[in-house]
């Protein structure tokens, strides 16, 4: 199941993302020649619960100015949040967007176990 949050509409407090087996969050790219990921867009991953662990991708819109800036402030937030970041992307068109949308689905999948137990 795939749930869809704006950052903008999120409740107040901590955000449970417990149930979940991949967090993926997406951002403009805002300001200059410095790209930046959208400030509500940090403030909700910092209110997540529990990121320690999770797996995780990021995307942002692709601009001509800042694209690489705003992608690492994403992939930046989510591992502070203690999130393994499987997969991000810049995207510029509807053809990219579904491209990372199937990349997602196969680091969604669950992890076959290895020799000793210990996930692939």
């Amino acid at each position: 199941a795939v749930d869809l949050v704006r950052a903008d509409r999120a409740a107040p407090g901590p955000f449970p993302v417990g149930a979940y087996a991949l967090v993926c969050v997406g951002s403009p790219v805002l300001g200059g020649w410095r790209g930046r990921a959208a400030h509500d867009v940090l403030e909700l991953v910092g209110r997540c619960r529990p990121l320690e662990g999770k797996r995780g991708a990021c995307f942002v819109r692709r601009r001509l100015w800042g694209t690489r800036s705003a992608l690492l402030e994403m992939m930046a937030a989510l591992e502070r949040q203690g999130v393994w970041v499987e997969d991000f992307e810049a995207l510029g068109s509807p053809e990219q967007a579904r491209r990372f949308g199937q990349r997602l689905q196969a680091v969604a999948r669950p992890r076959r176990a290895g020799p000793g137990g210990a996930g692939l």
